[in-house]
């Protein structure tokens, strides 16, 4: 049986400069900021899926897993941007993004 079927055991944090704590972007597979649902969503292993990348987005993203709700695994992603300037444009190289929070062969 697969543990993450539904991604009721997985949180997703971010470390937010701006706060003094880590932020919970999805609590128990569920985003808990309404203004975040066109952004993010969970994929089917879930993975962290963020639409429209900004520099803001930057940052660690830790993702949590829960068995039995007891806390067994943290994984840290750092995601980065680049921004390319040119003289007549500039360009944000932000795409969608997706953090993988559990390796297939960790037996979770």
């Amino acid at each position: 049986m697969d543990v993450h079927q539904n991604c009721d055991t997985t949180t997703w944090l971010v470390d937010d400069s701006r706060e003094r704590a880590a932020v919970e972007l999805v609590a128990l597979g569920q985003v808990k900021n309404k203004i975040n649902t066109d952004r993010l969503s969970l994929t089917k292993n879930c993975s962290l899926l963020l639409k429209k990348a900004t520099a803001e987005d930057a940052g660690d993203y830790t993702c949590r897993q829960y068995i039995s709700g007891k806390q067994v695994q943290d994984a840290r992603v750092y995601l980065s941007t680049t921004t390319t300037t040119t003289t007549t444009t500039t360009t944000t190289t932000t795409t969608t993004t997706t953090t993988v929070c559990n390796d297939e062969d960790d037996g979770l």
